[in-house]
């Protein structure tokens, strides 16, 4: 008696055609896998070109606005931009002496007294309110020699209704910071006193300039503005007369303006050379 196999219901209809599908199921999955792949490489490959494009074109409109401002700038339709340079005027001043101002307090035995020493102007320069564009050089008379002629070192104090002094000292040296002014008159000098009354006094106004100005352009219009009252001087002949001391660093500059303290006065005080007379600054010492 011959026997027959059975096998299970499917509802493919027959195991081959199971095998068959199955087979062909995973070939197609592992196409998707490497459809996948090339479509995730084909993005990042696209990302990678825009960025290099972008990149390019940011350079190429950089690029032309550079060229275009060097065009404009040898056209001269772009002003350059000045470099910036600190002059000679403002550089500070550095103190040369350093630390003696400590080994004085530590150690007073090595103080030594220093005599009041005389300090003269760099330049008196007369402005006119009455004309205040115009430019009055500083006076310098000159002196006959065998080899030509040469200057004069005068200061010389003028004051009337309408012009003023302005004066400028040097602070001299280290320890010697307490400054006064005084001006001096002989008995015999040929200054010009005439005021209301007797003696003559001038009014003295400082001016907040601390450095090296240049006296030769200076006019009554661009004077330094900011000038406070410092004090009165009387001027007599046969006499000095100083205004109080009062500290100053050395190595700047006090800058003053004098002037005349009531309507009328007519003066001109001169003082030659290195000599302690006519106005000058006295500077004291402080260590």
């Amino acid at each position: 008696m011959k026997h027959e196999t059975s096998y299970p219901p499917s509802d493919s209809g027959s195991p081959y055609e199971d095998r068959e599908d199955a087979s062909l199921l995973g070939r197609g999955d592992g196409a998707n896998v490497k459809r996948l792949g090339l479509n995730e490489k084909s993005s990042k490959l696209d990302l990678l070109g825009r960025t290099a494009t972008l990149v390019v074109v940011l350079c190429t409109v950089v690029d032309l606005i550079l060229v275009l401002y060097l065009g404009l700038h040898q056209r001269g339709l772009v002003a350059p931009t000045p470099p910036s340079v600190v002059s000679e005027e403002d550089l500070e001043v550095q103190m040369p002496y350093i630390n003696l101002a400590q080994l004085y307090a530590e150690k007073p035995h090595l103080k030594t007294n220093i005599a009041p020493i005389v300090t003269h102007s760099r330049a008196f320069v007369q402005i006119d309110q009455a004309h205040p564009d115009k430019v009055l050089p500083p006076y310098a008379p000159l002196r006959p020699l065998s080899e030509g002629l040469v200057p004069e070192y005068d200061r010389r104090l003028i004051l009337t209704d309408t012009i003023s002094t302005v004066a400028q000292f040097r602070v001299a040296d280290f320890g010697m910071e307490s400054c006064a002014l005084r001006v001096t008159i002989l008995e015999d000098s040929k200054d010009t006193l005439i005021g209301p009354g007797e003696p003559a006094t001038i009014d003295v106004y400082k001016l907040p300039v601390l450095k090296k100005m240049k006296m030769h352009n200076l006019s009554y219009a661009t004077r330094p503005q900011g000038a406070t009252f410092f004090g009165t001087m009387t001027l007599a002949f046969n006499s000095s007369y100083e205004l109080p001391a009062y500290p100053c660093k050395s190595g700047t500059h006090e800058t003053f303006e004098f002037r005349c303290s009531q309507p009328g006065c007519n003066i001109e005080v001169t003082g030659i050379g290195g000599k302690a007379f006519g106005l000058y600054m006295v500077q004291y010492q402080t260590i």
